[in-house]
């Protein structure tokens, strides 16, 4: 078992953020991996935005991009919302 990794460590100086070196190499795998499914999914529903036309789309589609900008809660809010139903 991996011994716990604290996200800032403690020197003389006070308080600092780990480097990427710091880190374990599982830890390094799963922000990597967040990561890119944060982009890929980025890039899908900025893909469903421009091709949906403008009376599929609930709001303008400017308010969707710049609300799919926000972490993981911005594109799952235009599949729930964004889109007319029917």
């Amino acid at each position: 078992m991996n011994p716990k990794v604290d996200v800032f460590k403690f020197d003389n100086k006070g308080m600092s953020a780990l480097d990427w070196s710091d880190l374990d190499k599982s830890a390094q795998r799963w922000i990597i991996g967040v990561a890119a499914y944060e982009v890929l999914e980025k890039l899908v529903v900025w893909h469903f935005i421009y091709h949906t036309p403008k009376e599929q789309t609930r709001g303008p589609k400017w308010m969707w991009y710049a609300l799919s900008l926000i972490n993981f809660a911005g594109p799952i809010s235009y599949a729930l919302f964004g889109r007319k139903r029917g």
